[in-house]
C-alpha cells in the first residue's frame, strides 16, 4: 500500500525548483519582443581583468602559491598586509607550521626546533643571506649557532619561508630546516604605503605590573615611474614581566634499587646520595628491581625582568630598465634584557634521611612523595642577583638582478653581517651573592602537589619558627661575564638559463667567510660556610616577606601521618624569606670581607 507524503512548499523551494528547470532545459524557447534593446546595452564593453585579494585570505593565498611553485618541501607564512604579520614574534608565528616547535624565554618565543632537531641544527637566512648567531651561557663559553627570533620584531617582515628539504639554491647547514626571513621591498609594492601601530601591554606576571609601549611603523614609496623606491621600518618594544619558580633546582640523583646506602667514602662511585632503605625510616622503600631518585635541593625563586627591543631597516631599490634591478639594504636589531631575582633554598647532604614512597610494585621508577633529612645546623640560603644581557645584530647587503637575455638571468648578492652578545651590567651578565642563616633542623620536601612543598624546623634558640636578621651572614658570591661575536661575509652568484620553455637550468656559486669569537670569565668565592659573624649585616638591608602568597598553584601538603613517619615537627609549609638588594650586600661585603687576594668577595668592575 503506497503512502502519500505531502510537503508544504516554501518560496525558497519554489525558486530552487524553477532554477533547476531552467538549467535542465537550456534550449527552451521563451516568447519575447525581439525589438527590445539588450539588457546590458549601457554596460561598458571592458571587463575587470584583475582582482587583488588582501588581508588574511590574501596572506593564505600567497603562502599556498609559494608552496605550490616550490621544489621540495616548503612551508610559508605571509603578512596579511604591509606591517601586519600574524604575530608580534617570529618564533610564535613559526610554531603554526607543522613540525616546528619553539622554546620560550621570559614569556616570549625564542628558538625553534624542527622535526626534532634543535636550534643548533637549523639555519636562518635573511632575504637568502646566511645570518650569524650569538648567544650567552650562564656558566661557560657559548658555542651556539642557534638564531634567537626574540631579537627580531615581526612588523618589518613580509614573509617567512621554511625549507624542510635541501636545495642547491639555498645555503647549506640546516639539517632540520632552513628558515628564510623576507623583508618588504618598495618596488614589489609600488606607490606610497605606510602603517603605524601603537599598543600597550600589561603583563600581570610582574610584581608591579604597568602598561608598557610597543610602537612600530613602516613607510614605503616609489618614484620616477616606479624606477626608484625606498622602504623604512622601525619598532620599539618595552615589556616588563616576572616569574615565580618552585623547583628542585639542581635536579635529581637517580639510583638502582640495589643502592641501599649512601656511600660517603667514595662520592665518585655515583652512590653518594643513595638512601639507606633498610634502616626502618623509609615507608614503602624501593626494591632491588626499582629505580629511585633523590633531590639535590629545593628552592623558590622570585624574578622580575625588563626587555627593550629596537629594530630598524632601510631599503633602497633602483630599476632603470625592465631588465635590471639593484637593491641596497641595512638591517639592525638590539635586544636588552635586565633581570633581578631573590630566592630561598635548601641543599640536602644525604644524611639522616627519612622518606615516604608510593607502593608501586616491582620494576618501577620512583621518586619519594616525601623526602626529609636531619639538617641540624645546616644553612638556609637566601640569594639576590642580577642578569644583564645585550644582543645586537646588523647586516648590510647589496643585490643586483639582470635579465641578460630573454633566456638568461643573473643575480649577484653580497652582505656583511654581525651578531654580538655580551653583558650590559658593570660586573658581568650574571651576578649573585647569598646570605645564610645556619638554623635548619629537620627539613622536608613534599612532591605530591602542583609544586614542591617546603617544610622546615628551625633550631631551638634561633627564633623558633621565625627568621631573624641577627642570624644572617654573608656567604658565597659569583660574578660571570660571557661574550660572543660572529661575523659573516658572503658573496653569491645565481643564474637561470632556459634552453626551451620546458627545460631550465639553475646554477650558482657562493663563498662564505665566518669569524667566530667567544669568551668567558668568572670570579667566584665559595664561602658558603659564611663570612664574618652572624649579625654583622645591617638590619635595614632586609625586609621579611612570605612565600606562599606569590604562587597561584598549591604546594604538596604534609599529612600528620607522613610528618610523624619522617620526624617533621612543623606541618605547615615554611612561609618566610628575607628580600634584599643585591648592590647593598655586595658593597658591604666588598668593604668588609675583601681579602685583597686573587679570590675576592666581589668583582671590582674594572676588568
Amino acid at each position: 500500500m503506497a503512502k502519500n507524503t505531502h510537503f508544504k512548499r516554501s518560496r525558497l523551494s519554489v525558486c530552487i525548483s524553477l532554477a533547476t528547470v531552467v538549467a535542465a532545459a537550456p534550449h527552451a524557447a521563451f516568447g519575447q519582443d525581439t525589438t527590445e534593446e539588450p539588457l546590458l546595452k549601457d554596460s561598458p564593453p571592458d571587463r575587470m581583468e584583475e582582482i587583488i585579494v588582501t588581508g588574511i585570505r590574501g596572506s593564505l593565498g600567497r603562502a599556498m602559491d609559494l608552496k605550490r611553485d616550490a621544489q621540495g618541501i616548503v612551508d610559508a607564512i605571509s603578512a596579511e598586509d604591509i606591517g601586519k604579520f600574524p604575530d608580534t614574534n617570529l618564533a610564535e608565528s613559526l610554531q603554526r607550521i607543522t613540525g616546528v616547535s619553539i622554546d620560550r624565554q621570559d614569556g616570549e618565543g625564542s628558538k625553534i626546533t624542527v622535526r626534532g632537531l634543535g636550534p643548533d641544527f637549523n639555519l636562518v637566512t635573511l632575504n637568502g643571506r646566511q645570518m650569524p648567531a650569538a648567544g650567552l651561557e650562564a656558566t661557560g663559553q657559548s658555542g651556539t649557532r642557534s638564531f634567537d627570533f626574540a631579537n627580531l620584531a615581526s612588523e618589518g617582515v613580509q614573509a617567512v619561508e621554511v625549507y624542510k628539504s635541501s636545495r642547491a639554491s639555498i645555503p647549506t647547514g640546516g639539517l632540520g630546516a632552513t628558515v628564510n626571513i623576507v623583508t618588504p621591498k618598495p618596488l614589489s609594492n609600488p606607490g606610497q604605503q605606510g602603517s603605524l601601530g601603537l599598543k600597550f601591554v600589561n603583563d600581570e606576571s610582574a610584581a608591579d605590573s604597568s602598561l608598557t609601549p610597543e610602537i612600530s611603523g613602516i613607510y614605503s614609496n616609489t618614484f620616477n615611474e616606479d624606477k626608484f623606491g625606498i622602504a623604512i621600518t622601525g619598532s620599539y618594544q618595552n615589556r616588563e614581566g616576572g616569574a615565580r619558580i618552585s623547583q628542585v633546582g639542581t635536579g635529581w640523583r637517580d639510583f638502582p634499587g640495589t643502592v641501599r646506602q649512601a656511600d660517603w667514602s667514595s662520592p665518585l662511585t655515583g652512590d653518594w646520595g643513595g638512601i639507606p632503605l633498610d634502616d626502618g625510616n623509609q615507608v614503602n622503600p624501593p626494591t632491588d628491581n626499582d629505580v629511585y631518585g633523590t633531590p639535590q635541593s629545593i628552592s623558590h625563586q622570585f624574578a622580575e625582568f625588563e626587555r627593550t627591543r629596537i629594530n630598524g631597516q632601510v631599503t633602497f631599490q633602483f630599476a632603470p630598465t625592465d631588465d635590471f634591478e639593484a637593491t641596497l639594504d641595512y638591517t639592525y636589531s638590539k635586544n636588552e634584557i635586565e633581570a633581578a631575582y631573590n630566592d630561598i633554598g635548601a641543599w640536602f647532604n644525604f644524611g639522616g634521611q627519612a622518606t615516604v614512597f608510593s607502593d608501586s610494585g616491582d620494576g618501577a621508577a620512583e621518586t619519594p612523595l616525601v623526602y626529609s633529612e636531619d639538617m641540624t645546623g645546616g644553612d638556609l640560603t637566601m640569594g639576590a642577583g642580577e642578569e644583564s644581557r645585550t644582543f645586537e645584530n646588523d647586516s648590510i647587503g647589496i643585490n643586483l638582478k639582470w635579465q641578460a637575455t630573454e633566456r638568461l638571468s643573473l643575480e649577484l648578492d653580497y652582505h656583511s653581517s654581525t651578531a654580538e652578545a655580551g653583558p650590559e651590567g658593570e660586573f658581568g651578565n650574571s651576578v649573585g651573592i647569598a646570605v645564610s642563616a645556619y638554623v635548619r633542623d629537620r627539613t622536608t620536601a613534599v612532591f605530591s602537589g602542583d609544586r614542591p612543598g617546603f617544610y622546615l624546623d628551625i633550631l631551638d634558640g634561633a627564633g623558633g619558627n621565625a627568621l631573624r636578621t641577627e642570624d644572617l651572614q654573608v656567604s658565597g658570591s659569583y660574578f660571570r661575564a660571557s661574550e660572543m661575536k660572529h661575523d659573516i661575509d658572503q658573496l653569491q652568484l645565481h643564474g637561470d638559463f632556459e634552453f626551451t620553455d620546458e627545460v631550465k637550468v639553475a646554477f650558482g656559486v657562493a663563498t662564505t667567510e665566518s669569524d667566530f669569537y667567544s669568551g668567558y670569565s668568572v670570579n667566584q668565592r665559595d664561602s658558603w660556610g659564611g663570612l664574618g659573624a652572624a649579625g654583622d649585616l645591617p638590619e635595614e638591608f632586609f625586609s621579611l616577606e612570605d612565600i606562599i602568597g606569590d604562587f597561584e598553584s598549591s604546594a604538596g601538603a604534609l599529612s600528620a601521618d607522613d610528618a610523624a613517619a619522617v620526624g617533621q615537627v612543623d606541618t605547615e609549609p615554611f612561609n618566610q624569606r628575607f628580600v634584599y638588594n643585591f648592590a647593598d650586600v655586595r658593597d658591604f661585603a666588598a668593604a668588609n670581607y675583601d681579602d685583597g687576594g686573587g679570590a675576592t668577595v666581589c668583582a671590582d668592575g674594572s676588568t
